[in-house]
Order: C-alpha cells, then structure tokens, then sequence
C-alpha cells in the first residue's frame, strides 16, 4: 500500500479547513450582502443600504488584517520587501491593500515600475518569470 504524499492534504483535513473558513461570519455576512447587491443590480434598482453595510464589512476585514499582519516584526517585512519581490513587483503588492502601503512607505522603499525595454531584458536574461500578465503591462501602460 503506497503512503500518502507528504505534500498531499487529507480530504479531511481540506474540509475542517474549508468549515473553518466558513465560520467566520464577516465572510458569509459579506457574501450574503454581495449576492443581494446583485439581486437589486440584475433587477436595476438600488440597494442604498447593503452597500452601506458592505463598506463596514471592508472596513472590519481591514481592521482584522490589519491586526493579524501587524504581528509580523519590522525585520521580517524588511526582508520579504527586499529578497522576495522585485521591484516591479511592489507597485502590484502596495496596490493590494492600505497596510501593504503603509507598509511599504514605512520601510522606504521607492514605488517605481520600471518597464523599459532594457529592464524587461534583463528579467528575461536573469530567468525571473515576469509577474504580472498582458493586461497588467497594458493597465500601467495606458
């Protein structure tokens, strides 16, 4: 009998995590708030205050975030800054969320995409896999 892959998540482990997930009522509230939007777009009409309601859903999921990413020391974020992304790669991250911003003026780092042809080169020479897709390259560039 061959053991499982190391790598490999049981079917059970996958569902006690996917309950997990499920459990967390700002993303059901959220979810919810969202399908009634649609109901009321799809009908042309309005929904004035589940939109309400979704901007304080955000602004909790921020405010949970937040508090979760904080933990991470100032060292560490140095270090997934400047040996995990390129810098082309921080205009994308910053652009994620308030926090990844704050973030990332926090530790100074310049917020420049550079997409010369000469820099596109030398991606492609040093074997890095270029990040980001078509679209995104035609977003920045219009």
């Amino acid at each position: 009998e061959m053991a499982r892959g190391a790598g490999e998540p049981s079917t059970k482990r996958a569902k006690v995590d996917e309950a997990k997930e499920e459990e967390d009522p700002l993303v059901r509230r959220k979810e919810e708030v969202v399908r009634l939007l649609e109901r009321a777009r799809a009908k042309g009409k309005d929904n004035a205050r589940a939109k309400k309601e979704l901007l304080t859903l955000c602004a909790d999921f921020e405010a949970k975030n937040e508090k979760l990413l904080g933990r991470l020391l100032p060292e560490l974020w140095q270090k997934i800054l400047d040996e995990y992304l390129d810098q082309n790669d921080l205009l994308a991250l910053t652009m994620t969320c308030r926090f990844f911003r704050e973030k990332q003026k926090d530790l100074g780092k310049k917020m420049e995409t550079d997409l010369t042809f000469d820099r596109l080169a030398e991606l492609q020479k040093s074997e890095k896999k270029l990040s980001h897709s078509l679209g995104w390259f035609r977003w920045v560039c219009d």
